[in-house]
């Protein structure tokens, strides 16, 4: 079953810090997405009255694999565009985004990052290893007696994304939305955590 946006009730409700009123409500949400899952099994368990420690597991269809990786990828992109934002408010300056390592090679989290961070990325040549290529480049420093600029020069550019609007917009609503969340549940979690 593929990832459904909540309603825009829901979302007004969370907004507005109605989260969690009280243990019960929480297990009667987890059910009910068992069952909209497909579930035909349903196992609830709780500690300290649901306090502490609240799980259902159930044999439902829920997310898929894809729907999960897509949902990490944006909290990634996300939590790059929280870091962002501190460097700036610290009188950071944030010039020219690059891509590099592994991630240059999925074009659909260029996109997303582009979006979440409503900057251009830039992609050089050789990109993918970027990595690995400034470690052979530092080592060539240390062991010769070449100058720095003639060793690190800059890779020409392959391509640029460009952040979508439409995309951005709703990273950004998105990334409202969980900053709320994460604000009004942080306490929740450091106690189910103890």
């Amino acid at each position: 079953m593929p990832v459904r946006q909540l309603p825009e009730q829901i979302v007004n409700r969370i907004a507005a810090g109605e989260v969690v009123e009280r243990p019960a409500s929480v297990v009667k949400e987890l059910v009910e997405n068992a069952i909209d899952a497909g579930a035909s099994r349903i196992d609830v368990f709780t500690d300290g009255g649901g306090r502490r420690r609240i799980g259902i597991t159930d044999d439902g269809s829920g997310m898929t694999h894809a729907d999960l990786a897509l949902a990490v990828l944006e909290g990634v992109a996300l939590a790059f565009a929280d870091g962002m934002d501190v460097l700036v408010e610290n009188d950071g300056i944030v010039g020219e985004i690059s891509v590099t390592g592994g991630g240059a090679r999925f074009a659909y989290w260029g996109q997303l990052l582009a979006a979440a961070l409503n900057r251009t990325l830039t992609y050089r040549a050789g990109s993918e290893v970027g990595a690995a290529l400034g470690a052979a480049r530092l080592a060539r420093l240390a062991l010769t007696d070449e100058s720095p600029q003639l060793v690190c020069t800059m890779p020409p550019i392959t391509h640029v994304i460009e952040p979508d609007p439409s995309l951005a917009a709703l990273l950004a609503d998105r990334r409202g939305i969980f900053a709320r969340l994460y604000r009004d549940l942080k306490d929740t979690f450091v106690e189910f955590v103890k």
